[in-house]
Formats: C-alpha cells, structure tokens, sequence
C-alpha cells in the first residue's frame, strides 16, 4: 500500500486524502502487458470486497507495477504456524476452461462443464461436513493426554473455494474478449458462499500480499 497517485495528483472532484492509499499489485514482468484496464478492473473487484472485510476503506485504487526482484522464500514452518477456518477447496488446472467453446446464446457463454461440476462438488463437500459438524455445534479440542487446550471449534457455514483456469482464456490478440468476461463474472458472482477464483488471480494476490509484507 502507498499513498499516491490521486493525493499526488489530485483531480477535481476525487476523494483522495493524505490518510488514504492505493494499492500496489506486483506481477512477473512477463504478465504486465496482459495487465489492461480490463484486467485492472476484474482484480479489483476481487480485491475490493477483502479490503472492505479488513476494514480498510480507505484503500481507493489498484496500481499494477512490473517485479524488479526475485520474491522471498517463505519457510514451510512460516506457512503452519498460522491458524485458519474451516475451508473446503476444489482444484483445477490452470489450463482448465471457464466458459463453454460455443455460446449457448448471440454474447451469452455458459460455465465449463468442470468450472460447473467444480462447484457442485465443493457445495456438496461443504454440505455434508456442516451436517456432520451441525451435530455438536461446539466441538472442544482437548490434548492427547485429555488435558484441555482451551480451544472450541465452531462452525455453521465453511468456506469455500474453486480454483480454476485462468482469465487469458478471455483474451485474443492481447485484447479481452467483454461478453466472455461479462459471461464469468455474471455466473461466479450469482453463486453464494462459493468463491470462484483463477490461477492468475491467486498468483496475483500472493504477490500483492508478498510485496505488501
């Protein structure tokens, strides 16, 4: 995060202020070109909803910057130590199509068969560990030796994610293709509690957390 762009070079009628930032993506300079202002757009919607559940309203604009360094190593211990909710994932390839070949209608794409059954999978996952876990709604974790951790587990609704495909599959000639991106957006953000997300995306957000740290 910095503080830039509209507080340095303010435009009538923006709302930046010395207390807000913008946010800096860094990607493989490699992927800058494929960065379009479509591209922009998609990445911050996808990041804008977590900004807003971090209480950071006062993140305004994504900036996307080109990696001038090789990214830091992350110890396998480092990726353990930290604790996270019940998630259920779904995991494709990155080569794994989104929509259909042909439209269904004139501009209309539907979901991939394996974007499709991606998320009927993990929905039925989720189903049945919450029925299992709904039996005792507190489940409290006790040491192997029976000695309370003073840890309870609560859950009523996992989280879940399907990771899948990549949004070049949008592209041609450098160029996005609005009626297949309007087509995705339209199905991943009609489905409820499940969080549709592409390979390039999550590379993405890994390297905005990275550069952030």
């Amino acid at each position: 995060m910095r503080r830039d762009v509209g507080f340095f070079r303010p435009t009538p009628g923006d709302s930046w202020t010395e207390h807000t930032y913008a946010a800096v993506l860094t990607v493989e300079r490699d992927l800058q070109p494929t960065c379009t202002p479509e591209m922009k757009e998609v990445i911050w919607r996808t990041l804008e909803p977590m900004f807003s559940q971090l209480g950071r309203t006062d993140v305004q604009d994504l900036v996307i910057e080109g990696d001038r360094r090789p990214l830091p190593n992350i110890s396998p211990d480092r990726r353990t130590q930290a604790a996270a909710p019940a998630t259920f994932r779904e995991i494709k390839t990155h080569d794994t199509e989104l929509l259909a070949k042909t439209p269904y209608r004139p501009a209309v794409y539907q979901p991939s068969k394996e974007l499709g059954g991606g998320v009927a999978q993990v929905q039925k996952t989720a189903s049945k560990a919450q029925q299992l876990i709904s039996r005792e709604l507190l489940t409290r974790i006790y040491d192997d030796d029976g000695t309370p951790t003073g840890v309870e587990l609560s859950t009523t609704r996992p989280r879940q994610v399907v990771v899948i495909g990549s949004l070049r599959e949008f592209t041609h000639n450098s160029d996005m293709n609005p009626e297949k991106i309007n087509s995705f957006e339209l199905y991943r953000t009609s489905i409820q509690d499940v969080e549709i997300i592409t390979f390039d995306e999550l590379y993405q957000r890994a390297c905005f957390i990275v550069e952030d740290r």
